[in-house]
């Protein structure tokens, strides 16, 4: 972990106990307990005050519990594996003068989501088969949708946005012809995962101007 004008926090699991020489290359590498880090910055992650222990010694710190830390990272987990959305007010969201990750991913709030999310599909299709130049339009729209449900935008503009994100959901990334090499499983499972999500919040937006 390191603190400059803005402080990185990544939160990951080891399997098993540290042997000596691993507690020894942690500290030196800035490895802290989970909890530790928690409690310490517990309201630039907006963890509530609930999940503080109570400390029956006055002298002590209340600190964060381990079962419950573990709730809290394993329901962003799963919000961050689905592509749900995150709101300001959640715990665990990455701010101006924080950021945090899970398993090397950064948690964005609705708000903050389409740079790094265009950044991502720019990065994706890189070198892909074929090019789509209206893409960025079209998920652009699909994030405006999803960060405001209630936001006003043209049905034509939503169901040519759905086209445009369904056509690209079948476009093969660089790396299909050595598959076992990129990692190229798994990468376009991740793809796929962020173009649905997308797709859905679109259908749920053409859907609702339909039911006026």
């Amino acid at each position: 972990m390191s603190k400059d004008k803005e402080t990185t926090v990544t939160f990951f699991q080891r399997e098993g106990k540290r042997t000596f020489l691993q507690k020894i290359k942690d500290f030196k590498n800035g490895v802290r307990y989970g909890t530790e880090l928690a409690s310490k910055y517990s309201k630039e992650l907006g963890l509530s005050s609930q999940v503080f222990s109570n400390p029956k010694n006055k002298s002590e710190k209340p600190t964060f519990s381990n079962d419950d830390l573990n709730k809290i990272f394993r329901e962003a987990q799963e919000k961050l594996d689905k592509n749900e959305i995150f709101k300001e007010s959640d715990s665990l969201v990455s701010h101006k003068e924080i950021r945090i990750k899970i398993n090397e991913k950064t948690i964005y709030d609705a708000k903050n989501e389409k740079y790094p999310t265009l950044s991502y599909f720019r990065v994706a299709l890189n070198h892909s088969e074929r090019s789509y130049d209206d893409f960025e339009e079209h998920i652009s729209l699909a994030l405006d949708v999803r960060a405001d449900p209630s936001i006003q935008a043209d049905i034509e503009k939503i169901d040519k946005a759905i086209k445009s994100l369904k056509d690209l959901r079948e476009n093969k990334l660089a790396g299909n012809t050595t598959p076992e090499r990129t990692n190229y499983v798994s990468r376009k499972l991740e793809f796929d995962k962020k173009i649905e999500s997308l797709i859905t919040e679109l259908e749920k937006a053409s859907k609702k101007d339909i039911d006026k």
